[in-house]
C-alpha cells in the first residue's frame, strides 16, 4: 500500500522521432509537452535529493524579474509497491486559504513545474492557493527505475489530493488545472473514487501517447513499442540513445519548432539549453520510455475517455481549453471533447501543445473567469 510523509515549506518524451515501416515520424505530428517559463527560468541542475531536502526554502519564481510573486519549495515523501518517491512541489499564494488550485504538468522527459508558473501565481494573486507538482518519474521529482504505468500515476494523483496529511489537507474544496495526459489521468482516479475536486480544467488535453497516437495499438506495432521501451531502458544503448540522440539539444529545439510552440520567436537558446540540461538527470528516461509507447496512457480508446467523462457530468465541472495550433491528431482529438456529456464548458486558446507556457496570460484569464464562475 502507498505511504506517503508532507513535509511543509515555510513561509519566508521529449519525442521519439523513430519511423515504423514508413509512417510519418511522430514528431511531426504529436509533441510531449515540456516545461518551463519563457524568461528567466530556474535551472535545473539539482538532484532528487537536492529537492526533496528544499522543503523550508522560499525563492523568487522561477527567477527574479521585477514583480515575480514568492514560490515555496517543498516535498511529499510517497511510497508505491515498496518503492518511495520524493515528489517535489512548488506553492504560491496564501497557504492558509481554504480554496486550492492544483497544477499538473504534462507528462514528458523535459516536464517540470514551472511550466504553469505564471499561470499560477495570476491564480494566487486572485487569493487562491496555487499549488504545483512533478509528477512521479518525471521533472525534479524521484525517477527510480521501475516499470512506470497509467494505474502507478492514478494511484499517485488520488493519494496526494485525498491524503489526510497531504499537502493539500488543510484546504476545504480543490480544484485541478491539468495539461496533456494530466486531465484524463485525473478524470480515471475520480472515476475509480480515489479523488474528488471542485472542478477540473483540462489545457490542451490528451490521452494517447506520442506513439499510439500515430501508429494504433495493433499487435505488430504493440510489439515494436515493447521492443523500443526495453532498449530505452539498457544501461548503455538505451543510455546512450536516449541521451545523445533523443535528447539532444537539437531533437528538443525541433520539437518546440515544429509542435509545441507555436511562435519560433518564442524559442530561446536558453530555454533549449534548460530543457536540455533536464534531460541529463539520473534516471530522466525511465517514465518518458513509458510515456513514448504508451504504458502510461489511462485510456485505451476515445470512447472509454468519454465514457468517463460523461460520469463527471453535474459532479466535477469540466472545462476544456483546446490549443488552436495544437498537431493535426492532437486537435483531433480536443475537438472530440466539444460539446460532449461531462464537458461543463469549451474553450480555445492561442499556441500548439504548450499554451499556459507560451500564451500564460490568456490561459489564465480562462482559468480565472471558470473559477469565479463556479457556484460556492
Amino acid at each position: 500500500m502507498p505511504t506517503h510523509r508532507f513535509e511543509e515549506p515555510s513561509t519566508s518524451a521529449s519525442v521519439f522521432s523513430t519511423a515504423f515501416d514508413g509512417h510519418r515520424s511522430p514528431v511531426s505530428e504529436w509533441g510531449v509537452n515540456v516545461a518551463g517559463g519563457l524568461h528567466n527560468q530556474t535551472r535545473v541542475k539539482r538532484s532528487v535529493a537536492t529537492a526533496a531536502q528544499a522543503t523550508s526554502v522560499a525563492a523568487p519564481a522561477a527567477g527574479s524579474e521585477q514583480g515575480a510573486m514568492e514560490k515555496r519549495v517543498s516535498s511529499w515523501s510517497w511510497t508505491f509497491k515498496n518503492q518511495p518517491f520524493n515528489i517535489y512541489i512548488e506553492e504560491w499564494g496564501p497557504s492558509d486559504s481554504e480554496e486550492a488550485v492544483l497544477f499538473l504538468p504534462a507528462l514528458s522527459d523535459v516536464s517540470t513545474t514551472d511550466e504553469f508558473r505564471k499561470v499560477a501565481e495570476a491564480v494566487a494573486g486572485s487569493g487562491r492557493r496555487a499549488v504545483a507538482l512533478d509528477w512521479p518519474g518525471f521533472g525534479l521529482s524521484g525517477r527510480p527505475q521501475m516499470e512506470y504505468s497509467s494505474d502507478l500515476l492514478v494511484k499517485f494523483i488520488g493519494d496526494f489530493v485525498s491524503a489526510s496529511n497531504g499537502p493539500l489537507a488543510k484546504s476545504q474544496t480543490v480544484s485541478i488545472v491539468g495539461a496533456g495526459h494530466s486531465p484524463s489521468l485525473v478524470v480515471k482516479a475520480i472515476k475509480q473514487g480515489l479523488l474528488s475536486a471542485k472542478a477540473l480544467i483540462a489545457v490542451a488535453p490528451t490521452w494517447a501517447g506520442p506513439l499510439p497516437i500515430v501508429f494504433g495499438r495493433e499487435p505488430k506495432v504493440q510489439n515494436r513499442y515493447n521492443i523500443l521501451r526495453t532498449v530505452l531502458r539498457s544501461p548503455g544503448l538505451g543510455w546512450a540513445l536516449y541521451k545523445f540522440v533523443l535528447s539532444s539539444p537539437k531533437n528538443i529545439r525541433n520539437q518546440y519548432r515544429t509542435h509545441v510552440y507555436s511562435s519560433k520567436d518564442n524559442i530561446t537558446d536558453d530555454l533549449i539549453n534548460i530543457r536540455t540540461e533536464l534531460t541529463q538527470r539520473e534516471g530522466a528516461r525511465f517514465a518518458p520510455a513509458a510515456f513514448v509507447t504508451g504504458d502510461l496512457d489511462p485510456y485505451l480508446t476515445r470512447d472509454e475517455l468519454l465514457s468517463d467523462i460523461a460520469s463527471l457530468d453535474s459532479k466535477v465541472p469540466l472545462f476544456v481549453l483546446k490549443s488552436i495550433q495544437s498537431p493535426k491528431r492532437s486537435k483531433a482529438e480536443m475537438d472530440a471533447l466539444k460539446g460532449v456529456k461531462g464537458v461543463a464548458e469549451y474553450g480555445d486558446v492561442p499556441g500548439a501543445l504548450l499554451p499556459h507556457e507560451e500564451f500564460p496570460q490568456e490561459v489564465a484569464t480562462k482559468v480565472l473567469g471558470f473559477l469565479d464562475g463556479l457556484k460556492k
